[in-house]
C-alpha cells in the first residue's frame, strides 16, 4: 500500500488561475525518455477509501476520495511525469493541478482528491505532456438531492376557472433558501416546481424520474391538496422502479372524494406511500375561507396515523401551504421544513 498520496484541494478560483494549461506550454524539461498516450490505459474511481475496489457514482464535495491510474507499461513510466488536471461542468479549460502519484501494484497509479468546485460534475485527466493534448479522462459528478413541491388544483394551471394561484411557488420554492439552509451549496439541491397533474401517468417519467440524477440519489416531495395525494403514489411508484424517497411531506392532502377526480389527474386507488419518513399535516382552521370549501369538495385523506413518522392538526388554512411547511411544529421541535433541510444536509455531507 502506498506511504504517500499526493493530495490536491481545488476549492480556490484564484490558486487555480495561475494553472490554466496552456498549448504553449513545454512538455518535458529534461532529458529523460518520455512515453505516449497508449501507456495509459484508464482512470477509475471515486473511491472512498485508498484500498477500495467499488466505485461511487456521485461524490460529496466535502470529502476527499480516491482515483487510479492503470499503466499499461510501467517499467517505461517515470511517474513524475505524469500530469493532472482538472475541468468543470461542460467548460473545455483545463487546469493544471500536480504530477505524480504513488506507485501500487507495479501498474497503478493512486492519488487523492477533493473538489469542492463545479456545479454538476468536474472530469479529471492524465496526461504524458503538460498541454494535456493527449489525455485519458474520468467524468465525476456530485451528488444532488431533489426535492419536488407540488400544487394542488388550481396551483400551477387553472382548475375549473380557478388560478394559476402557484401558492406553493410563491410561499415554499420562492422562500426555500432561508437562515435553515446557510452552509448548504444550492447548486447541490434541484428544486423542481410541479403541478399535481405532472405526477399522473406517463408524465411522471417525464416531469419527475428525468430530473432525478441517478437511480441513488436523495428524492423528496412537498405535496399540498391533490398534489400531496399524488406526491403519496408517485412515492410507491418510484420504489417499484428502484428509487427511495427520502423523505414526503403532505400538506393538506385532498382526493378521497371520486367526485374530484373526474376533472383532475389524480389516482383512483388510496395512496400506500413509501418513504424513509413521511410528514403529514391536517388543516382543520376554525374560520373557513373559499379555499377550505375547496378542500372539503375533493374530502381531506386522513392517513392510517401508523403510517405516518409525524402528523399534526393545524389551525392554518388550507391554502396556508406555506405556513403549514414553515410554522408547524413537530412532536421533535422541529418544523417541517428544518426536518427536510438536516436529512439533505446529511446526506450531502456524507462520504
Amino acid at each position: 500500500m502506498a506511504n504517500k498520496i499526493v493530495e490536491d484541494v481545488v476549492t480556490d478560483k484564484a490558486v487555480l488561475r495561475n494553472n490554466v494549461v496552456s498549448k504553449s506550454q513545454d512538455i518535458n524539461n529534461d532529458n529523460e525518455e518520455s512515453y505516449v498516450l497508449h501507456d495509459f490505459l484508464e482512470i477509475t474511481g471515486a473511491y472512498k477509501e485508498a484500498d477500495s475496489t467499488e466505485t461511487v457514482r456521485e461524490i460529496s464535495r466535502f470529502h476527499e476520495y480516491y482515483y487510479t491510474l492503470k499503466i499499461g507499461n510501467p517499467k517505461k513510466i517515470n511517474i513524475k511525469k505524469i500530469n493532472w488536471a482538472i475541468s468543470y461542468d461542460k467548460s473545455k479549460q483545463k487546469y493544471f493541478l500536480f504530477s505524480g502519484g504513488t506507485l501500487i501494484e507495479n501498474d497503478t497509479l493512486l492519488i487523492k482528491l477533493k473538489v469542492a468546485k463545479g456545479v454538476n460534475r468536474f472530469t479529471l485527466y492524465a496526461s504524458p505532456n503538460r498541454n494535456f493534448i493527449e489525455n485519458v479522462s474520468l467524468d465525476i459528478y456530485f451528488k444532488k438531492s431533489c426535492v419536488f413541491v407540488v400544487g394542488g388544483a388550481g396551483d400551477k394551471r387553472k382548475f375549473l376557472g380557478i388560478g394559476p394561484t402557484t401558492i406553493v411557488d410563491r410561499n415554499i420554492v420562492d422562500v426555500f433558501f432561508n437562515n435553515k439552509t446557510q452552509g448548504m451549496v444550492k447548486d447541490d439541491i434541484n428544486i423542481h416546481y410541479l403541478g399535481y397533474y405532472e405526477l399522473f401517468g406517463s408524465k411522471l417519467r417525464k416531469e419527475v424520474i428525468s430530473k432525478i440524477p441517478s437511480i441513488k440519489a436523495d428524492v423528496n416531495f412537498i405535496g399540498h391538496s391533490i398534489g400531496g395525494w399524488n406526491s403519496a403514489h408517485a412515492s410507491s411508484l418510484l420504489n417499484g422502479m428502484g428509487y427511495e424517497v427520502n423523505i414526503l411531506i403532505t400538506l393538506d392532502p385532498v382526493g378521497v372524494d371520486s367526485t374530484v377526480r373526474i376533472p383532475s389527474d389524480i389516482y383512483n386507488e388510496t395512496p400506500n406511500p413509501i418513504s424513509e419518513t413521511w410528514i403529514d399535516i391536517f388543516s382543520n382552521p376554525d374560520d373557513f375561507n373559499f379555499s377550505d370549501f375547496i378542500a372539503d369538495f375533493g374530502v381531506q385523506w386522513i392517513p392510517e396515523f401508523s403510517l405516518v413518522d409525524y402528523y399534526e392538526e393545524v389551525g392554518f388554512s388550507h391554502q396556508q401551504a406555506g405556513k403549514m411547511y414553515f410554522d408547524t411544529q413537530l412532536d421533535n421541535a422541529q418544523t417541517p421544513h428544518e426536518m427536510l433541510c438536516s436529512s439533505i444536509k446529511e446526506y450531502l455531507e456524507t462520504k
